[in-house]
């Protein structure tokens, strides 16, 4: 489970229709230079590595969508039609 860059959202419309993306950073432990910050991300990539892979991790994934279907996905949520997490693919 872990994300190695955000998306290239160049051409993607998304700010124009006020839409975001949020992102975790935790380049400010990375880039640090304190080596006991770093083992930490190394150590939490790991544990969150053993759980997902021993089923222990559940994300709440109820449905992957397309980036055209954003917009009905947004509404879906505000509807309360939604229990688990949407995922948009950029591609």
């Amino acid at each position: 489970m872990t994300i190695v860059d955000v998306p290239d959202l160049t051409g993607a419309p998304v700010f124009d229709r006020g839409l975001s993306m949020d992102v975790v950073n935790l380049g400010g432990a990375h880039l640090s230079g304190n080596p006991f910050q770093q083992a930490d991300l190394g150590k939490m990539n790991s544990e969150m590595l053993a759980l997902a892979a021993a089923g222990k991790v559940d994300p709440l994934i109820e449905k992957v969508i397309f980036f055209d279907q954003i917009k009905d996905g947004l509404q879906a949520i505000k509807d309360h039609r939604v229990i688990g997490k949407l995922v948009a693919e950029i591609d």
